[in-house]
């Protein structure tokens, strides 16, 4: 017998809406987030994160599709606004826009493909060497508020959020895991780290992590434009 379904271990954009998923579904869930909410120590902080549909990989250009529709399922249920599309731009070299272009196209999303003389005429001020396109679902997420409202979303439907509350082991049983903290421990039938970079000493001996390598470009540059009052985003590709 275990006290819950399902426990979480990190409170950030990850950690919440898995809470938020699972509480959903019915299953009792509790969370815990070694610091206060809205925290400036992890990765899930800010007001802004860039969104788009624009990718040179089918897989992805399909999977931004199904995470703007979640989003605006997400807004609906918290009554906030969180998602503000501006249009996007990509540029750079020809081979590498076509294909963005054509699996944009491919999935249904609104495209427009335009030479760097006529780009340049349009959008004043932006340079580019290559061909450039643009398409509208493109704009900026606010990961503060996303967060605070997949938790608050959480707990209306039963769980357990534990703010300034540090997992200080994890113990696999038979049956489930026995997770610690400093005031109790809980079992659980499942346990999801979603920790960042607190989640290699949580997790050593118990499962083996890939090495982390840091990369020194993957080839963009990711920005905003601004003509005439409005904002795009803009990605260039090397």
């Amino acid at each position: 017998m275990t006290d819950i379904d399902v426990a979480i271990i990190g409170l950030g954009l990850a950690g919440s809406s898995t809470a938020w998923a699972l509480a959903r579904r019915g299953r009792s869930v509790a969370a815990f987030e070694m610091y206060a909410p809205g925290h400036r120590n992890g990765s899930s902080h800010g007001r802004s994160r860039i969104f788009r549909r624009a990718y040179p990989d089918p897989l992805y250009v399909e999977l931004t599709g199904r995470a703007g529709e979640l989003w605006r399922e997400l807004e609906i249920a918290s009554e906030e606004s969180l998602l503000t599309l501006t249009g996007g731009l990509d540029h750079g070299s020809q081979p590498e826009i076509d294909l963005i272009a054509a699996l944009l196209k491919a999935d249904g999303v609104p495209t427009e493909l335009l030479g760097s003389a006529e780009a340049a005429e349009r959008w004043p001020g932006m340079v580019s060497e290559g061909p450039v396109v643009f398409h509208p679902e493109a704009g900026v997420l606010d990961p503060d508020r996303a967060t605070a409202a997949m938790a608050r979303l959480a707990v209306e439907l039963g769980a357990h959020l534990a703010h300034e509350t540090p997992v200080t082991a994890i113990e696999p049983l038979d049956q489930c895991v026995r997770i610690r903290t400093a005031e109790r421990e809980w079992t659980a039938g499942t346990v999801v780290v979603a920790a960042g970079g607190w989640a290699g000493p949580l997790l050593s001996g118990l499962v083996t992590l890939p090495a982390v390598v840091p990369l020194l470009g993957d080839g963009h540059e990711s920005g905003s434009y601004v003509h005439d009052g409005r904002m795009l985003m803009q990605t260039s590709y090397g």
